[in-house]
């Protein structure tokens, strides 16, 4: 074997067993210490009473309340990059056909093709240049040109570029299956 595939083999093993090897684990409760430490060993250290251990913990919430608010605004968790690559619009021609999906297609909405993703899929489509993005609906397959991973409709694409370019360096995160309390 040569040092690479070594080194592969070394890596899947690795993962293996973080993955199952962790998940076996478990931390030991509060209360199993306690009993499983042995009072009279020298070696142990004494635990605080209770009633101690509430005094000091009220003075610690103050100190902790005056550091940081309550509750902190938690952020909505944010969608992962799931490709970049380059965009395109579709053609006047294609008015008024049925897509993949058979749904009649329409400039005027916010759709798009694609070659993978599900139809219904809601992705939200950011032209790096300038930004600018737009939460499209997948309903097509396409595009069939190797160097381009997304058509979208003409109104969908103005809202990102000028269709004088005609192609746009685009990056696409999905946002999830067809909402309708998801808004652009």
């Amino acid at each position: 074997m040569c040092v690479t595939s070594c080194f592969r083999l070394f890596l899947i093993v690795l993962l293996l067993f973080l993955s199952f090897g962790c998940r076996s684990v478990n931390a030991p409760k509060p209360e199993r210490t306690d009993s499983v430490l042995d009072k009279n060993s020298p070696n142990t250290k004494k635990l605080p009473d209770k009633k101690s251990d509430v005094s000091t913990s009220k003075t610690r919430k103050k100190h902790h309340q005056k550091a940081a608010p309550k509750s902190a605004p938690k952020s909505a968790p944010r969608p992962m990059i799931y490709e970049t690559g380059k965009a395109s619009f579709y053609a006047d021609k294609f008015q008024s056909r049925r897509t993949a999906s058979g749904e009649i297609f329409d400039q005027r909405a916010k759709t798009a093709a694609h070659r993978r993703l599900p139809f219904g899929t809601r992705v939200k489509v950011t032209n790096k240049r300038n930004k600018k993005s737009v939460i499209v609906t997948i309903n097509d397959r396409g595009p069939f040109v190797k160097s381009r991973i997304i058509d979208l409709s003409k109104s969908a694409f103005q809202r990102i570029g000028s269709t004088r370019h005609g192609i746009l360096d685009v990056e696409l995160q999905i946002i999830g299956q067809n909402d309708p309390g998801l808004s652009d």
